[in-house]
Protein backbone atom coordinates (compact mmCIF):
# COMPACT_ATOMS: atom_id res chain seq x y z
CA UNK A 1 0.00 0.00 0.00
CA UNK A 2 1.30 3.19 -0.80
CA UNK A 3 1.25 6.20 1.36
CA UNK A 4 -1.44 7.96 -0.31
CA UNK A 5 -3.60 4.80 -0.53
CA UNK A 6 -2.69 4.01 3.71
CA UNK A 7 -3.69 8.02 4.20
CA UNK A 8 -7.01 7.34 3.14
CA UNK A 9 -7.64 3.52 4.60
CA UNK A 10 -6.24 5.42 8.13
CA UNK A 11 -8.87 8.59 7.42
CA UNK A 12 -6.89 11.60 7.37
CA UNK A 13 -7.67 15.15 6.24
CA UNK A 14 -4.13 16.40 5.06
CA UNK A 15 -0.51 15.72 3.97
CA UNK A 16 1.80 18.62 3.62
CA UNK A 17 5.13 18.33 2.25
CA UNK A 18 7.19 21.47 2.74
CA UNK A 19 10.86 22.45 1.56
CA UNK A 20 12.43 23.87 4.59
CA UNK A 21 14.04 26.67 2.67
CA UNK A 22 17.89 25.93 1.24
CA UNK A 23 18.65 23.29 4.15
CA UNK A 24 17.97 20.26 1.50
CA UNK A 25 15.34 19.44 4.18
CA UNK A 26 11.63 18.75 3.50
CA UNK A 27 9.12 17.81 6.33
CA UNK A 28 5.82 15.81 6.07
CA UNK A 29 2.96 16.86 8.41
CA UNK A 30 0.25 14.42 8.48
CA UNK A 31 -3.24 15.89 9.84
CA UNK A 32 -5.11 12.90 11.04
CA UNK A 33 -8.24 14.06 12.30
CA UNK A 34 -9.20 17.75 14.24
CA UNK A 35 -12.77 16.40 15.20
CA UNK A 36 -11.49 17.18 18.76
CA UNK A 37 -10.12 20.41 18.56
CA UNK A 38 -7.14 21.56 16.64
CA UNK A 39 -3.96 19.93 15.43
CA UNK A 40 -1.20 19.12 17.81
CA UNK A 41 1.90 16.29 17.70
CA UNK A 42 5.82 15.78 17.75
CA UNK A 43 8.04 16.59 14.94
CA UNK A 44 10.10 13.55 14.65
CA UNK A 45 13.73 14.06 12.81
CA UNK A 46 15.59 10.74 11.51
CA UNK A 47 17.15 9.05 8.20
CA UNK A 48 14.84 6.60 6.58
CA UNK A 49 15.72 4.92 3.67
CA UNK A 50 13.14 6.22 1.32
CA UNK A 51 10.74 9.45 1.61
CA UNK A 52 8.13 7.41 1.57
CA UNK A 53 8.91 5.47 4.69
CA UNK A 54 9.21 8.90 6.16
CA UNK A 55 5.65 9.67 5.20
CA UNK A 56 4.20 6.50 6.53
CA UNK A 57 6.00 6.93 9.80
CA UNK A 58 4.04 10.12 9.82
CA UNK A 59 0.57 8.41 9.05
CA UNK A 60 0.54 6.37 11.35
CA UNK A 61 2.17 8.45 14.30
CA UNK A 62 -0.43 11.18 13.49
CA UNK A 63 -3.50 8.43 13.77
CA UNK A 64 -1.71 7.52 17.05
CA UNK A 65 -2.09 11.22 18.19
CA UNK A 66 -5.84 11.36 17.40
CA UNK A 67 -6.59 8.26 19.87
CA UNK A 68 -4.03 9.41 22.69
CA UNK A 69 -6.18 12.76 23.07
CA UNK A 70 -9.53 10.88 22.35
CA UNK A 71 -8.39 8.47 24.97
CA UNK A 72 -7.58 11.45 27.18
CA UNK A 73 -10.38 13.19 27.02
CA UNK A 74 -8.33 16.30 25.70
CA UNK A 75 -9.66 18.64 23.18
CA UNK A 76 -6.90 18.06 20.69
CA UNK A 77 -6.51 16.61 16.88
CA UNK A 78 -4.20 14.04 16.04
CA UNK A 79 -1.30 14.96 13.51
CA UNK A 80 2.65 14.42 13.74
CA UNK A 81 5.46 16.20 11.75
CA UNK A 82 8.48 13.64 10.49
CA UNK A 83 11.68 15.29 8.62
CA UNK A 84 14.03 12.79 7.17
CA UNK A 85 17.20 14.12 7.89
CA UNK A 86 20.46 13.22 10.18
CA UNK A 87 19.72 14.85 14.11
CA UNK A 88 23.50 14.62 15.05
CA UNK A 89 24.35 16.63 12.07
CA UNK A 90 21.49 18.39 9.77
CA UNK A 91 20.45 20.66 12.80
CA UNK A 92 21.04 24.56 13.24
CA UNK A 93 20.05 28.15 12.60
CA UNK A 94 19.15 27.97 9.03
CA UNK A 95 17.25 24.70 9.67
CA UNK A 96 15.19 26.22 12.88
CA UNK A 97 14.53 29.20 10.77
CA UNK A 98 13.03 27.72 7.76
CA UNK A 99 11.35 25.03 10.56
CA UNK A 100 9.74 27.53 12.58
CA UNK A 101 8.79 29.55 9.32
CA UNK A 102 6.88 26.67 7.94
CA UNK A 103 5.03 26.08 10.43
CA UNK A 104 3.72 30.16 11.05
CA UNK A 105 2.62 29.92 7.09
CA UNK A 106 0.72 26.64 7.53
CA UNK A 107 -0.87 28.29 11.09
CA UNK A 108 -2.85 25.05 11.76
CA UNK A 109 -0.78 22.51 13.45
CA UNK A 110 1.04 22.85 16.86
CA UNK A 111 4.49 20.92 17.57
CA UNK A 112 6.69 20.11 20.14
CA UNK A 113 9.74 17.86 20.56
CA UNK A 114 10.32 13.92 19.42
CA UNK A 115 12.80 11.60 18.27
CA UNK A 116 15.67 13.57 17.42
CA UNK A 117 14.16 16.74 18.56
CA UNK A 118 15.41 17.58 22.12
CA UNK A 119 14.52 20.02 24.69
CA UNK A 120 17.31 22.30 23.31
CA UNK A 121 15.90 22.14 20.13
CA UNK A 122 12.38 22.97 20.83
CA UNK A 123 13.89 25.27 22.99
CA UNK A 124 15.75 27.60 20.03
CA UNK A 125 12.07 26.88 18.05
CA UNK A 126 10.18 27.93 20.73
CA UNK A 127 11.67 31.81 20.40
CA UNK A 128 10.64 31.61 16.81
CA UNK A 129 7.53 30.57 16.70
CA UNK A 130 4.26 30.21 18.83
CA UNK A 131 3.74 27.07 17.53
CA UNK A 132 6.08 25.13 19.11
CA UNK A 133 6.03 24.64 23.22
CA UNK A 134 7.77 22.42 25.80
CA UNK A 135 7.49 22.24 29.35
CA UNK A 136 8.56 24.72 31.38
CA UNK A 137 12.24 24.02 32.77
CA UNK A 138 11.31 25.00 35.96
CA UNK A 139 8.43 22.82 35.58
CA UNK A 140 8.74 19.32 38.68
CA UNK A 141 7.29 17.34 35.28
CA UNK A 142 8.90 16.41 32.12
CA UNK A 143 7.62 15.08 29.43
CA UNK A 144 10.30 12.71 28.70
CA UNK A 145 9.99 11.55 32.07
CA UNK A 146 6.43 10.68 31.37
CA UNK A 147 7.08 8.76 28.61
CA UNK A 148 9.49 6.62 30.26
CA UNK A 149 7.36 5.88 33.11
CA UNK A 150 4.22 4.63 30.38
CA UNK A 151 6.91 2.67 29.00
CA UNK A 152 7.50 1.27 32.18
CA UNK A 153 4.13 0.60 33.08
CA UNK A 154 3.31 -1.59 30.04
CA UNK A 155 6.89 -3.58 30.69
CA UNK A 156 5.47 -4.11 34.36
CA UNK A 157 2.04 -5.39 32.61
CA UNK A 158 4.31 -7.60 29.82
CA UNK A 159 5.94 -9.28 32.65
CA UNK A 160 3.24 -9.74 34.93
CA UNK A 161 0.89 -11.35 31.87
CA UNK A 162 4.01 -13.96 31.13
CA UNK A 163 4.17 -14.31 34.81
CA UNK A 164 7.57 -13.29 34.96
CA UNK A 165 9.27 -11.03 37.33
CA UNK A 166 10.93 -7.62 36.02
CA UNK A 167 13.83 -8.11 38.15
CA UNK A 168 16.18 -10.22 36.26
CA UNK A 169 14.41 -9.54 32.80
CA UNK A 170 16.75 -8.77 29.93
CA UNK A 171 15.57 -5.52 28.27
CA UNK A 172 16.95 -4.39 24.79
CA UNK A 173 17.12 -0.59 24.06
CA UNK A 174 17.48 1.03 20.76
CA UNK A 175 18.63 4.74 21.77
CA UNK A 176 19.42 6.27 24.64
CA UNK A 177 18.29 9.73 24.03
CA UNK A 178 15.61 12.19 26.45
CA UNK A 179 13.30 8.97 27.30
CA UNK A 180 16.07 5.96 26.37
CA UNK A 181 17.92 6.82 29.44
CA UNK A 182 15.56 7.30 31.68
CA UNK A 183 13.83 4.17 30.89
CA UNK A 184 17.49 2.83 31.53
CA UNK A 185 17.64 3.61 34.59
CA UNK A 186 14.11 3.13 36.22
CA UNK A 187 14.54 -0.45 34.54
CA UNK A 188 18.32 -0.97 36.19
CA UNK A 189 16.72 0.35 39.72
CA UNK A 190 13.93 -2.29 39.13
CA UNK A 191 16.58 -5.18 38.53
CA UNK A 192 16.17 -4.95 35.02
CA UNK A 193 19.24 -6.60 33.03
CA UNK A 194 20.07 -4.37 30.03
CA UNK A 195 21.37 -4.90 26.86
CA UNK A 196 21.65 -1.09 25.14
CA UNK A 197 22.57 1.00 22.05
CA UNK A 198 22.48 4.44 20.36
CA UNK A 199 24.46 5.98 17.69
CA UNK A 200 25.85 8.34 20.05
CA UNK A 201 28.78 6.70 22.03
CA UNK A 202 28.60 9.51 24.97
CA UNK A 203 25.10 8.22 25.31
CA UNK A 204 26.16 4.24 25.29
CA UNK A 205 28.68 4.66 27.61
CA UNK A 206 26.75 6.80 30.12
CA UNK A 207 24.20 3.88 30.26
CA UNK A 208 26.66 1.57 30.70
CA UNK A 209 28.22 3.23 33.42
CA UNK A 210 24.85 4.29 35.39
CA UNK A 211 22.97 1.15 34.71
CA UNK A 212 25.74 -1.56 34.07
CA UNK A 213 24.22 -2.35 31.14
CA UNK A 214 25.90 -4.48 28.36
CA UNK A 215 26.30 -2.66 25.29
CA UNK A 216 26.62 -3.50 20.76
CA UNK A 217 26.71 -1.21 18.10
CA UNK A 218 24.25 0.40 16.65
CA UNK A 219 24.21 -1.23 13.24
CA UNK A 220 23.40 -4.76 15.18
CA UNK A 221 19.99 -6.06 14.51
CA UNK A 222 18.27 -7.81 17.35
CA UNK A 223 16.80 -11.70 16.88
CA UNK A 224 14.01 -11.37 20.09
CA UNK A 225 14.40 -15.38 19.84
CA UNK A 226 18.02 -15.42 20.35
CA UNK A 227 19.59 -16.50 23.00
CA UNK A 228 20.92 -12.91 24.43
CA UNK A 229 17.54 -11.92 24.83
CA UNK A 230 15.71 -15.19 27.04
Amino acid sequence: MNPFELAQALGHQEIMVIRLGETGLRAVIAIHDTSLGPAVGGTRMRPYSSFDDAIIDALRLSRAMTYKAAMADMAWGGAKAVIPGDPLRDKGQAFFAAYAQALDRLGRFHTGGDMGIDAADVAALARLTPLVSQVPLSSSVNASDLTAIGVMAGLQAAAAALDRPLAGLHVALQGLGEVGSRLARRLAAAGGRLTVTDVVPERRERVVVECGANVVAPEAIYDVEADVFS
